[in-house]
């Protein structure tokens, strides 16, 4: 009889400890989700992918946007798991700027770790032959893929919208086709907005600027990683950001370009292979941000692929 009542309380105590435990782990996960959900803030991750474009969007209620992802899947997946919770498997909408590997690559593998509602790519990106495998990987997907070209917007919620300036219904022809074909958006939210240029350079520019294209932005994303070929002074100070970020990572093209920094001068510049993730939220009003690491450097040029 002791020993059977000896038994009894130790299994009764082993109950209450594990009841003990689960609802220790159910506040956990309750906390976890309080503090990751949608903070009434729009945010805006400049990813640390290395030498490519990778924009993590994440509006005042929680809808989410990639635009580009780099080359690396690996690089990728490990970045957006560090700005998603880590239950979130879905996003809202992926924009692949053009089909270049150091901004496509990446994307043809999102299906397997994602579900994608909607995928936006450009006439000139349906039509080259680059693309075949990630279309193919989002209709495997069951993704609805739609084109976008300048006049086009999207109403994500909140007062959120993102509008496409660029390509023209025509399409871009002349030299450097394919990077000049990027999607270029902007994204607004009351008096906040950002410029993301892809890989576009000055021909594009130029052109925007003799349309009178309203370019003015809170924070530019920089065109083409900071190449000699992009970010005219004019069309810096059509801009006229508080804020410039380059995507760059450690490479052998003299990224970003000295001239580039020049006509940036006297702007704050952050870029990802020094400052890492670069993260810019704001409340429609303010802007705040925060860098990864190394907030008191600069961006430099002439990186190099063997370290520095």
């Amino acid at each position: 009889m002791m020993l059977n009542q000896q038994i009894r309380k130790d299994s009764s105590g082993f109950a209450t400890a594990s009841n003990a435990l689960l609802l220790g782990v159910a506040c956990v996960l309750i906390w976890l989700f309080v503090f990751s959900r949608a903070d009434g803030k729009l945010h805006v991750y400049f990813l640390d992918i290395g030498q490519g474009d990778g924009i993590f969007i994440q509006t005042p209620s929680g809808r989410q946007v990639l635009i580009d992802g780099g080359e690396s899947p690996q690089r990728l997946f490990s970045e957006l798991g560090e700005v998603m919770p880590f239950w979130d498997r879905s996003l809202d909408l992926i924009v692949l700027s053009h089909p270049d590997g150091d901004h496509m690559f990446a994307q043809i593998d999102l299906p397997t770790r994602f579900d994608v509602d909607i995928a936006l790519e450009s006439a000139d990106s349906r039509s080259h032959e680059d693309s075949i495998r990630w279309r193919e990987a989002m209709q495997h997907n069951n993704t609805t893929i739609m084109l976008h070209q300048s006049g086009d917007w999207i109403d994500l919620g909140d007062g959120v919208s993102l509008h496409t300036i660029w390509p023209p219904p025509e399409g871009y022809r002349g030299e450097n086709e394919d990077n000049e074909n990027s999607i270029v958006m902007k994204l607004v939210y009351g008096q906040f907005s950002v410029l993301l240029t892809g890989d576009t350079g000055l021909p594009s520019e130029k052109a925007w600027l003799t349309a009178g294209i309203d370019l003015s932005a809170t924070v530019l994303k920089v065109g083409h990683h900071g190449s000699r070929g992009s970010t005219g002074r004019d069309f810096v100070e059509a801009v006229d950001p508080l804020l410039s970020v380059i995507q760059v990572g450690e490479n052998s093209y003299g990224h970003p370009n000295q001239e580039v920094l020049d006509n940036l001068a006297g702007r704050k510049i952050l870029c990802n292979v020094e400052h890492g993730r670069v993260h810019v939220y704001s409340d429609s009003r303010q802007m705040y941000i925060e860098e990864e690491r190394n907030p008191d450097a600069f961006c430099q040029t002439n990186y190099s692929p063997f370290g520095r």
